[in-house]
């Protein structure tokens, strides 16, 4: 059963907040079935009676209110048709919608779309299967069909092998505005990120401590993820600028379990998803920091996603994200008052030999200092110690902390306190 909580209550409100003046088209199911149609039975709207509470308000869209959807359906929810504008500079058109669904492991739904008066239909998702979770927020850019007349399709189909409580959908909307990345991205609201297939929600503060401030991306929060499952959390696309020591920091924590794992994973001028770290696995109950170069991207637009996956043996707690930065790229969101640290400079860089890192400290705090590779393997530390107010210089000679003499390239320094840690680039030459 789906609980409402505060935390969801929130999230609603965060979301309702950060929706644009203009406002295309919005169903809530509020007003019954309206022009909607199912072409091949089983989707109706109302009131579930299968314990499920609708992301807003008291009704939702749903294949069968009071039970499980039936072997061998094959069904298409269908809007009226919607008069999209036509371009209006950088603004997109961003079609959302909330979802909840238990598919089991033979059934499947997905977004489509056709601009024939449904003659023909265009599948604008993967499919979305097994279990949801929770309920999620899919997002999706659809300028490409400004200026046009569409209809939206949720389409359903299952085998003769199983059923399950099946398909829920609720606030369906298409706004037009500008595409928003944050730098650095805090979660305090969903923002531009989207799901690809359930599991991923924000919420904090309840069961869990965000790394920053009250809210963090998880996988079903407060609760455990379900088996088999395989879903993306995917941030906007992102213009990188011409900077080879663009670095991507994340920090996060997780507990997969035995058979569950997580990858961090980039996109690159919409292409396929790639793998930028390796694969974390078991638990790390405390929160880490991740830092990856990317280099190699300049110049090109990204998307970044969290992809996690289970087996159908075990459920544990799942991941948590929290605070994703891109550095070397223009501050978006405010960072003045999350760190004592008011200055940082290293001198000189590039270095030859040896450089030294200054740090201005407001205040009085624990501070340590580490410098990685590009892969984010440390190879140098001071470990964590309580400093007074006022500058502090360290020096670094290019060797390793057992002494090893490094190749040249770009290393990242972290600093870190009890709350925070900046980081910055040093670059070794001959």
């Amino acid at each position: 059963m789906i609980r409402q909580t505060f935390t969801h209550c929130l999230l609603v409100l965060l979301f309702q907040m950060s929706l644009a003046q203009n406002i295309i088209f919005h169903e809530d199911f509020e007003n019954g079935t309206g022009l909607w149609s199912a072409s091949n039975g089983i989707f109706e709207v109302g009131i579930a009676g299968s314990g499920i509470v609708p992301h807003s308000g008291n009704q939702l869209a749903a294949t069968i209110l009071q039970g499980n959807y039936p072997t061998q359906a094959n069904s298409r929810f269908t809007s009226p048709p919607i008069v999209l504008p036509e371009q209006a500079g950088m603004q997109q058109l961003k079609l959302s919608f909330w979802h909840y669904f238990e598919h089991g492991f033979v059934s499947e739904s997905k977004l489509q779309l056709s601009t024939n008066n449904g003659m023909s239909w265009i599948d604008l998702s993967e499919p979305f299967d097994d279990f949801s979770g929770v309920w999620t927020r899919y997002l999706l850019d659809i300028s490409a069909y400004a200026g046009q007349t569409i209809q939206i399709g949720f389409f359903f189909e299952s085998s003769i092998h199983q059923t399950e409580l099946g398909y829920y959908l609720d606030d369906v909307l298409i706004v037009q505005e500008e595409a928003i990345f944050t730098n650095p991205e805090s979660f305090e609201g969903l923002h531009d990120w989207n799901v690809s297939n359930g599991l991923w929600e924000v919420g904090g503060g309840i069961c869990s401590s965000p790394y920053d401030s009250s809210l963090q991306f998880s996988t079903v929060h407060c609760g455990t993820y379900p088996v088999k499952a395989d879903s993306r959390l995917e941030s906007p696309v992102i213009q990188l600028p011409n900077d080879p020591g663009l670095l991507l920091q994340v920090w996060h924590k997780f507990d997969f379990g035995f058979v569950a794992e997580g990858r961090i994973q980039i996109s690159v001028n919409g292409g396929t998803w790639q793998d930028l770290s390796g694969s974390f696995e078991d638990s790390s109950p405390t929160w880490t920091q991740y830092v990856a170069s990317l280099g190699s991207y300049v110049g090109q637009k990204i998307q970044i996603g969290f992809r996690m996956e289970s087996s159908i043996h075990q459920t544990a707690g799942g991941w948590e994200v929290d605070w994703v930065k891109i550095v070397g790229m223009p501050v978006t969101a405010l960072e003045e008052d999350m760190l004592p640290v008011t200055a940082l400079s290293i001198a000189p860089n590039p270095m030859v030999e040896s450089c030294r890192i200054s740090i201005e400290l407001e205040q009085a705090t624990k501070l340590g200092l580490r410098i990685t590779d590009g892969l984010g393997r440390q190879i140098w530390a001071i470990e964590p110690r309580s400093m007074m107010p006022g500058l502090h210089e360290f020096g670094w000679n290019g060797f390793t902390s057992d002494g090893k003499r490094l190749p040249d390239g770009i290393y990242i320094l972290l600093v870190e306190t009890p709350h925070r840690a900046i980081s910055d680039k040093i670059v070794m030459k001959p």
